[in-house]
């Protein structure tokens, strides 16, 4: 499945790191990325970004990654920037 959202922190240790990153959807819908995957540490790099996933259902709402892709912003843009 391809899922499309913003990257966000959905739990902390006990030191405030982030340890749990979900994908929440323009739907509302928000999904947990399953830990487990070898590489799913490096998507906090990604916190906080739009992306479009490649990804397989792994339980309720829970999704494997398989690829990742930042989504540039398409957004009204404030004059005088670019």
């Amino acid at each position: 499945m391809i899922l499309e959202g913003v990257l966000v922190p959905i739990a902390w240790g006990p030191t405030g790191e982030v340890v749990d990153v979900g994908l929440a959807t323009v739907d509302e819908t928000e999904y947990r990325i399953d830990p487990d995957i070898a590489w799913a540490h490096f998507l906090r790099d990604y916190l906080r970004k739009r992306v479009r996933l490649s990804a397989v259902l792994d339980g309720d709402r829970v999704i494997r990654v398989n690829h990742v892709e930042v989504v540039p912003c398409t957004g009204p843009q404030t004059p005088g920037t670019r």
